[in-house]
């Protein structure tokens, strides 16, 4: 599956973006440098089952294992950050996960905010209710209580700074975009 994505992306993608754009250079077509999954969950003392079940949502989203950065505090509360990095060619294949499984499932998305007047060559995505996922809703039912998750959030670094072309690969990845 992944070869084919990757298959997919040389043979049309990295082609419509270079008659698009008019590159002299292929080195200077736009391509997704990494994505970046980070999650944020406050427990309380003694919660292993809460902490497992996050791990395991985590994994059903991403097929990986995240790494783990525990914050302690003074009062009863654990912060644990989770965090999976995608490289280029991985990136891909997450990114067909994400665009044919998790956002047709997702109720109030519009569309991943991309800000025309912020040079930067990232965009981020907030999930804002993680309990409709498709695999999680029609397979298990271990996850009726989100109130430990605080921040979920997806970052998709590309290689260009360009809104147009950032825009443009979105689309040709079924990425729904949204100006700002």
């Amino acid at each position: 599956m992944t070869s084919t994505i990757w298959y997919y992306y040389f043979t049309k993608i990295r082609v419509l973006l270079l008659r698009k754009f008019k590159y002299t250079n292929i080195y200077n077509i736009p391509y997704v440098k990494s994505v970046n999954l980070d999650l944020e969950a406050n427990f309380f003392q003694n919660s292993n089952f809460e902490k497992k079940k996050i791990l395991l949502l985590i994994e059903l989203i991403t097929r990986r294992k995240p790494k783990v950065i525990v914050i302690k505090s003074e009062d009863s509360i654990t912060r644990n950050h989770y965090i999976i990095t995608f490289n280029a060619k991985d990136s891909l294949f997450f990114l067909y996960r994400f665009s044919t499984i998790i956002l047709p499932q997702l109720r109030f998305f519009r569309g991943i905010a991309l800000h025309t007047h912020v040079k930067d060559n990232y965009c981020l995505f907030s999930f804002r209710d993680p309990a409709i996922f498709y695999e999680i809703t029609s397979k298990f039912e271990l996850f009726p209580n989100y109130e430990s998750i605080k921040n979920f959030q997806l970052k998709i670094h590309f290689s260009t700074t360009n809104k147009l072309e950032i825009a443009y690969l979105l689309s040709l990845l079924k990425i729904p975009y949204i100006f700002i």
